[in-house]
């Protein structure tokens, strides 16, 4: 017959008991770090369905779980044709891209103001985004329509519902241009890669555009704002960007929302 010894099965509970309560303690001071960095709430969407958000205090976090959870949920048909016409013309105070008559400018006029106030620099910033992400519309990844299908139901240029836009001086219309174009235009005002911020896989990259279809608007007033997400399978590490963009197709090209 065993004898029960009462003393140790004390013992036990009270090691079990000292374990739970530090248990619980490491729970409840991780759930008061969370509610200092973060909090949940419940929002409804225009259809009535009720969606549990996570928010930040600090705004560089909240955006890349924002980004994180546009790219979970987000998909679309690769639309790359190495066959498309490609028209591309460089010339010192910009570079465009066009293949379905909108074309998809980069200058650095651009970028001084918007990302910089020193023009020495936004001419440094031009040559990086011409080099660093220029093929993704050199090959056709992304082109002019993808941004107007994405921002408008039809594909295409919606039509003036303001009237004719006028010369402050004379009073006679103006017919808006870009570098003396006068057709559709989409312009790149901002591009980051968010691959890391974002933990994507060894075999996708991801980014962060802003852009305006707006010949007058520089990002000084509002303007959409984009990611893209590219996909290499035969990319089994890390590599150089231009490496990873030969052979690359879109996984997701989306409009998240314009910045005010």
């Amino acid at each position: 017959m065993y004898q029960l010894d009462l003393r140790n099965i004390a013992n036990m509970h009270s090691l079990v008991a000292s374990k739970m309560k530090t248990y619980y303690k490491y729970i409840l001071i991780s759930f008061i770090i969370i509610g200092l960095s973060s909090c949940y709430r419940v929002i409804k969407d225009i259809d009535g369905n009720r969606h549990l958000i996570r928010t930040f205090r600090d705004y560089k976090k909240e955006e890349n779980y924002r980004n994180k959870r546009y790219f979970k949920y987000c998909s679309c048909e690769d639309d790359t044709n190495s066959s498309k016409r490609i028209i591309k013309e460089e010339v010192m105070d910009y570079t465009f891209y066009e293949y379905d008559s909108i074309r998809v400018y980069l200058s650095p006029y651009f970028y001084w103001g918007f990302s910089t106030n020193d023009s020495t620099e936004a001419v440094s910033i031009f040559q990086n985004y011409i080099d660093q992400y220029g093929t993704v519309f050199d090959i056709g990844l992304i082109t002019g329509k993808s941004f107007y299908c994405e921002l408008f139901d039809s594909c295409k240029v919606p039509k003036n519902t303001y009237g004719p836009i006028l010369n402050l001086t004379s009073g006679d219309p103006l017919k808006p241009n870009l570098f003396g174009y006068e057709g559709p235009v989409v312009k790149i005002l901002y591009i980051e890669e968010i691959t890391k911020k974002t933990k994507a896989p060894k075999n996708k990259r991801r980014f962060e555009i802003y852009a305006t279809t707006s010949k007058f608007e520089s990002g000084w007033g509002s303007f959409p704002m984009f990611i893209l997400e590219l996909e290499n399978d035969n990319v089994k590490k890390e590599t150089e960007l231009k490496d990873f963009l030969i052979g690359a197709k879109v996984t997701c090209f989306m409009y998240k929302g314009t910045q005010i």
